[in-house]
């Protein structure tokens, strides 16, 4: 194999190694806390505010290795009609891009908006672990919760007062780009390049006509 050819098969192996790794720890989270229908006799009650400020997140996003992304985007949204449906009240709806890999991605992350005041928290082991300690506005009941979860499953987390339901699915590293092989040189000779065109066929060989006998002398 030429030198040329081996470098830019051992640059290519490197990249893809290298863009393996830094995809490793990267995670699509989507979030969603409501208050549980059976919870609004309680006291404290508040008052409903614009559902689009609350629905547009609230998190922390500027929290090491946290992206914001569209929650129009995530798979919540039949839950979200059938939780309403059932009286149930939509507190947070939030999604984002999680990298682990990053420095300090594993601290707490603020969450406020007009329903809710806290903060949450994942970490990554064999499990995605969650841990929260929420304030319900108008609520003397903390929604101080753990869960854990596998990439891709989809964890509820039951409280009293809240429930809260999480997704956190793995991005796959990009596969590596398979190198084509320059093809094995033959033995076989490189055949003639064909000669130059003319207008006049070439000549057939014509086969040997037969030599005719002398004559007999006429005497």
């Amino acid at each position: 194999m030429p030198v040329l050819h081996r470098l830019a098969t051992l640059l290519i192996l490197i990249c893809a190694s290298l863009a393996a790794t830094a995809q490793e720890g990267v995670y699509i989270v989507e979030m969603l806390v409501f208050e549980q229908p059976d919870a609004y006799d309680e006291p404290g009650q508040f008052e409903e505010v614009n559902a689009e400020y609350q629905i547009a997140g609230s998190l922390d996003l500027g929290a090491p290795g946290v992206i914001p992304l569209p929650t129009q985007d995530g798979g919540f949204g039949p839950v979200i009609y059938t939780l309403q449906h059932k009286g149930a009240r939509i507190l947070a709806h939030l999604r984002w891009r999680h990298d682990f890999s990053a420095p300090a991605s594993t601290d707490w992350l603020l969450l406020a908006n007009p329903y809710l005041d806290g903060v949450i928290r994942l970490r990554r082991g064999r499990f995605i672990h969650l841990d929260t300690d929420l304030q319900i506005i108008g609520s003397e009941q903390p929604v101080r919760e753990h869960g854990r979860m596998r990439s891709g499953e989809l964890l509820y987390v039951d409280h009293p007062r809240a429930g809260i339901l999480i997704r956190a699915e793995r991005i796959d590293p990009p596969k590596p780009q398979p190198v084509p092989s320059t093809p094995a040189a033959t033995q076989e000779p490189a055949s003639p390049p064909p000669g130059p065109a003319s207008d006049n066929p070439p000549e057939q060989p014509q086969p040997a006509r037969e030599i005719p006998r002398a004559l007999p002398d006429p005497t």
